[in-house]
């Protein structure tokens, strides 16, 4: 009959019972029989052991209708004939699910050799005499098949028959959608996996063109583009076969595939937590997590994806480093959009003094975030997306990590790093349009690019004519290479430094810059910036520092050592760096000698109406005496003489003249 042993025999039903009455069906439409009226002389086996006993002899093409022998194309029945045999299956877990039949039908993936079948001896004998075809009996299910006699060849319309029953099994399969994996269960594909709040889905796909290759993944459920944010064997997929994932004893999950029992995915738990009843679940954050059945720690987590993230960044996901068990949080893009395995571009944290993200191509860096600086990643100034995403960045002695959230539950929103992009795009589901919508995309220009300029030197995309610029007391190291706008050689000091006892050397004030290269830097979070000053003062080898937290005003300190490379100057936003540099050249020389010049001016100024009020006075005391004599004049009788009337009188003051000499001087006749 159509029923399936584990349903006939002990009253067990599951969603492989549609499968075996699929199987049965499609080989009695092939061989123009039914199952339990196989009319062959002295035949003691219903279709499907006499199907298996030709298969067994490689003689499947003798179960063919002849009324259909010459029209059929013989390998794509042979492989209905094949897939027959996976769907009649003595126990549920050997055979494909409805979506899997489907696709078997869909496709030319390689199939696996089936086992012997559940079918059962006839029990009903059939006389010699009797001719094929010709008789009528009822199944268990009393459902009959007429006489076949004459009927109608069958053509595409039995196909697309097939195909049409296939699919309506398979969503009827599929509606019996689990919510969790225990250890006595499998999860075979075509099955799925569904979150709480029904927001993702756990399930087998095939991307884009490569229908023969079976992968792991979880995609968005009730987004109509499938969208796959995860993948669990994407460096090994399952070809041309089916796949089984299952929980064994230990908490681990095994992906094997059918057939060959070969597991081409394992996880292996590294939590201090041991194992018992694990459960698995998806979070309707989109995490796949396994965990002790009952445990009332809801992050108490045997295995998280979340831990293996693939090439998308999803809210509440955390990029960095697990310091507590080494794991490295990072996204690495898809090969392609065929291939999930991992391609070159990935963006991940480097842990040092002052951590930063980089994103890179191999082994080569093409974009660096800038590190955190309480508000923002000092290479990505923009808040106007505040209102959506809110950001944390977590730094101790467990993690450090950032992780963003959305401020809405109806905002979809992910991050992805693309190959064919090489960038990190930000994506927002449109409900109105249907379809995703870009909201930012890291490297956002050309002044993203990793050291485009040098060391000492700025991009900035406002600069018409050289997107790079030095530094003032800064020249081009190659000033060829420069006016031919590669700037990779950067800029050198026009003076050196003048570190020494008594430093001479001054901090130059830049501000809206993405800091530099955190490569070689020391950070102090307990000292303020004038502090930040004098430490760095104090090392000739200190080249520049910032407030490593720009909060409340500003806090901490950062301090760079060697070249500064990978700056860019922003419109908007941005930090302030403070560069060492010589006095003379800092432009402190420069106002030193404004303020020489305006005291000099000054002083100059000062002597001149001095001397005008000297002359003042001069010209008015003498006018003073001049008015007094002449007073004394008029008041007297004495003459008055000129002096050149005293000269002439006593021969230009001749010594013959001269009658004598008193206090006041000589006296002439």
């Amino acid at each position: 009959g159509y029923m399936a042993p584990e349903y006939a025999i002990d009253g067990l039903y599951s969603i492989k019972s549609d499968v075996f009455s699929f199987g049965i069906l499609m080989m009695e439409i092939i061989c123009g029989t039914k199952n339990r009226a196989l009319c062959h002389a002295n035949q003691t086996l219903n279709l499907i052991g006499y199907a298996w006993r030709l298969w067994k002899e490689e003689k499947a093409l003798e179960l063919i209708d002849s009324s259909i022998k010459e029209s059929c194309v013989i390998s794509e029945v042979l492989r209905c004939i094949h897939l027959s045999l996976l769907c009649v299956q003595q126990y549920p877990e050997d055979r494909p699910t409805m979506a899997s039949v489907l696709l078997m039908l869909a496709s030319e993936m390689d199939l696996v050799d089936p086992k012997e079948p559940g079918f059962f001896p006839k029990r009903v004998s059939i006389e010699a005499n009797s001719q094929p075809h010709q008789c009528e009996v009822s199944t268990n299910d009393d459902l009959t098949i007429t006489s076949l006699d004459g009927r109608t060849k069958i053509t595409k319309a039995a196909g697309w028959f097939l195909m049409m029953l296939a699919y309506m099994l398979s969503s009827s399969s599929l509606a019996i959608e689990l919510d969790s994996l225990h250890v006595s269960q499998s999860f075979s594909d075509g099955m799925t996996l569904v979150s709480q709040g029904g927001k993702f889905e756990l399930g087998f796909f095939s991307p884009g063109n490569s229908s023969h290759k079976r992968y792991l993944g979880i995609w968005y459920k009730k987004i109509p583009i499938q969208t796959v944010v995860w993948v669990a064997n994407r460096v090994n997929p399952i070809n041309g076969s089916l796949g089984t994932l299952t929980i064994n004893s230990t908490g681990n999950l095994l992906l094997t595939e059918n057939g060959t029992e070969t597991t081409v995915w394992s996880t292996s738990t590294i939590s201090q937590k041991q194992a018992k009843n694990p459960v698995l679940k998806l979070l309707d954050s989109g995490n796949l997590v396994l965990r002790n059945e009952g445990e009332s720690n809801p992050k108490a987590y045997l295995w998280q994806s979340f831990d293996y993230p693939t090439d998308t960044f999803l809210p509440t996901m955390k990029l960095g480093r697990d310091l507590r068990k080494g794991l490295d949080w990072r996204i690495t893009c898809w090969k392609s959009p065929n291939d999930p395995s991992p391609g070159d571009f990935s963006l991940g944290l480097v842990v040092r003094d002052y951590p930063v993200y980089y994103m890179m191509n191999g082994t080569q860096k093409v974009y660096r975030s800038g590190p955190w600086n309480g508000l923002y990643f000092s290479g990505f100034p923009d808040l106007s997306f505040t209102y959506v995403f809110e950001d944390s960045f977590v730094t101790n002695k467990d993690e450090i990590s950032y992780s963003y959230n959305t401020k809405v539950d109806s905002i979809i929103g992910r991050g992805v790093i693309s190959q064919t992009s090489q960038s990190l795009t930000s994506y927002l589901w449109d409900d109105n349009l249907q379809n995703w919508k870009v909201s930012a995309s890291t490297p956002g220009d050309v002044c993203d690019k990793y050291d485009l300029c040098g060391a000492y030197a700025y991009c900035s995309v406002a600069e018409s004519q050289h997107l790079c610029q030095c530094f003032k007391g800064f020249s081009p190291k190659s000033p060829e290479e420069w006016n031919s706008n590669n700037s990779s050689q950067g800029c050198i000091r026009d003076d050196p430094l003048s570190c020494n006892v008594t430093s001479t050397d001054v901090f130059v004030k830049y501000t809206g810059l993405k800091v530099p290269d955190t490569q070689h830097t020391k950070l102090h979070e307990n000292i303020n910036l004038d502090e930040c000053r004098n430490l760095c003062l104090k090392n000739c080898s200190c080249m520049a520092y910032a407030n490593s937290d720009i909060r409340g005003g500003g806090s901490g300190c950062a301090m760079w050592f060697g070249d500064l490379i990978d700056i860019k100057l922003f419109q908007n936003g941005g930090q302030d760096l403070y560069i060492r540099m010589p006095a003379f050249e800092s432009g402190l020389q420069h106002r030193h000698k404004q303020k020489v010049i305006i005291a000099s001016t000054i002083v100059a100024f000062c002597a001149t109406l001095l001397l005008c009020v000297y002359v003042i006075y001069r010209v008015r005391r003498n006018n003073i005496e001049k008015s007094n004599i002449e007073e004394y004049v008029n008041d007297t009788d004495l003459p008055l003489f000129d002096l050149l009337t005293i000269t002439t009188a006593t021969h230009k003051f001749s010594l013959n003249n001269k009658i004598g000499q008193g206090g006041f001087g000589p006296v002439y006749k």
